[in-house]
């Protein structure tokens, strides 16, 4: 990498600037994240982001970032191209799944006016050549927090908590745009995961690929989020945050470092779901569940030790 003399970017002024922690929640999916986020939001200083806005979740973003550190213009320019291509997507875009045209928009539209995300990309052009590679990773967080703080404030609130079950997989590179993060993952029963997988139309139909898909990303997201510095992250289960709901959010809350507030008590939290394998998954997948994933459910806390 070729660094210039002046190396260093301030992000330009703006009363969108981040205040307070930059929270996000993360999961395998089905695991309870919707459920997590909507209960925060309803803290008097929490904004919920309304949609899963997948701007930290895409894994080839970290690589097309580092390109914009290279001083060679053209290298920089075709980043800069890219980033901006990829959220003029995700602005407006329709699932492939799903018989209701309406439920199936999805984009940052659902918060963020047009002008909000130009002038957020616009951060990309002041970027100077030799900038370090750090650099461009951090404005990039500024260039996400400042969409989410705009929101939050039409609400009248000045923090944020987005979702998107990805997020734990990308926990690393989460870390490096934003100094002040707060990722929080929840994990769920791999076996009740599997049962709720299989009733999405995008989820396998098959009982054991579901629960491989499980394993497989649980083990991944668990991995990225063990290599953050401990203040930074907590997971908890799903489960304790149906069975206890007012010992895990007063957890969550001393983690965000906030006050505690009964409204978050407010949200039904309903245990139907809990244990749904025991009745709605096939025999065999639970063996298979057993033989092949036993040490993960046990080191969960799903399955006995002895």
């Amino acid at each position: 990498m070729i660094a210039s003399q002046n190396t260093q970017y301030s992000p330009r002024p703006t009363v969108y600037a981040q205040q307070g922690p930059a929270i996000f929640i993360g999961g395998t999916g089905r695991s309870g994240t919707s459920l997590l986020q909507s209960v925060l939001g309803l803290h008097h200083l929490m904004a919920k982001i309304p949609e899963e806005t997948k701007l930290m979740s895409l894994v080839f973003l970290p690589e097309i970032l580092k390109e914009l550190s290279w001083a060679n213009p053209v290298r920089r320019q075709e980043g800069i191209k890219t980033i901006k291509e990829v959220w003029a997507k995700l602005y407006a875009y329709r699932i492939s799944w799903g018989k209701d045209p309406e439920a199936g928009k999805r984009g940052l539209f659902k918060f963020a006016e047009p002008q909000w995300v130009e002038q957020a990309l616009g951060q990309l052009d002041g970027l100077r050549p030799g900038i370090l590679e750090q650099e461009v990773f951090e404005v990039y967080g500024h260039m996400v927090s400042e969409l989410f703080v705009r929101f939050a404030a039409t609400l009248n609130k000045p923090l944020w908590v987005e979702k998107t079950p990805d997020n734990a997989l990308m926990a690393g590179f989460i870390a490096r745009c934003f100094g002040n993060l707060r990722l929080i993952n929840i994990v769920r029963d791999g076996r009740d995961v599997a049962c709720s997988l299989m009733d999405e139309p995008w989820g396998p139909n098959d009982p054991c690929e579901a629960l491989d898909w499980w394993a497989k990303r649980l083990t991944a997201s668990m991995d990225q989020v063990s290599r953050l510095p401990e203040p930074t992250h907590i997971t908890i289960r799903y489960e304790d945050l149906i069975l206890s709901p007012e010992l895990v959010l007063r957890r969550l809350i001393t983690f965000l470092g906030l006050k505690w507030e009964s409204e978050l008590l407010s949200h039904k939290f309903k245990r139907g779901s809990l244990g749904r394998f025991r009745k709605d998954l096939p025999a065999h997948a639970q063996t298979y569940a057993l033989e092949k994933y036993g040490d993960i459910l046990r080191r969960l806390g799903y399955v006995s030790s002895s």
